[in-house]
């Protein structure tokens, strides 16, 4: 099952900062079945997705496979939950396409949001939408 959020592309109104956070990061590429993140691990950077796609899966004791939460793309942030709350990865992330995605230093990405409140606003907002589609998910999941 899964429940998908919508391109929510929170960075593309703000080329500037885009840049600075590009050129901060580092550019990295993904086959089809590659994890970008694992669930479990530190939260030590984001992604900003260039191209392709990701689904988002929860793994847990309780379920027989992975149940994939989300599937981002092209103009999207992954990783951003550890990033803001310190805490080790709540999801993995795999390529289900080739992908290409800037990892960005946590320190990098908290340093920008800081400096540019409507950016951070509108993460706060992705990050709303993201929590609704996880309320969503687990209704349907509900007998």
């Amino acid at each position: 099952m899964s429940v998908s959020i919508g391109s929510s592309q929170v960075l593309a109104a703000e080329p500037e900062l885009i840049l600075g956070l590009v050129r901060s990061g580092t550019e990295r590429a993904f086959g089809a079945g590659d994890l970008l993140l694992r669930q479990g691990d530190a939260s030590t950077s984001l992604f900003y997705i260039l191209s392709g796609r990701v689904a988002v899966e929860l793994s847990s004791g309780d379920l027989n496979r992975p149940v994939t939460l989300a599937e981002l793309g092209d103009g999207e942030l992954l990783g951003e939950m550890g990033v803001l709350d310190g805490k080790p990865r709540s999801a993995s992330a795999r390529a289900v396409e080739p992908t290409r995605a800037i990892e960005i230093g946590g320190d990098r990405a908290l340093e920008a949001l800081a400096r540019t409140p409507d950016v951070a606003l509108r993460v706060m907002k992705m990050l709303a939408e993201r929590l609704r589609a996880a309320d969503d998910l687990a209704a349907q999941a509900r007998p």
